[in-house]
């Protein structure tokens, strides 16, 4: 969707169904919104960035994976929403793989 435009490839299937731009956006927002429900339910982190990153045709090499260019676009729009979250004190225990210079 770009300023409320829904834009999508004409005939995809899936297991011998006949999809549609539209039937996939649909299909993709109920799944967004169920991982959104549930990250608030458990105190997770939902980023739409199906809803909030401006990408064009140029930013993919196919219809699904980002080129370079696209790839830059999707690490600025995922650091600007995160680069504030505060880390968690669990996250940094000793044992933990998340803690810098574990692995």
């Amino acid at each position: 969707m770009r300023n409320g435009t829904l834009e999508g490839t004409a005939n995809p299937a899936y297991e011998g169904t006949s999809l549609n731009g539209v039937d996939i956006y649909r299909i993709q927002r109920c799944m967004d919104s169920e991982m959104e429900r549930v990250a608030r339910a458990t105190g997770g982190i939902f980023i739409d960035m199906a809803r909030d990153i401006e990408l064009s045709q140029d930013d993919f090499f196919d219809f699904n994976h980002v080129n370079p260019t696209g790839a830059a676009k999707v690490g600025q729009f995922l650091y600007a929403r995160l680069k504030d979250l505060p880390l968690h004190a669990r996250d940094l225990s000793e044992d933990s793989p998340r803690k810098p210079g574990n692995s």
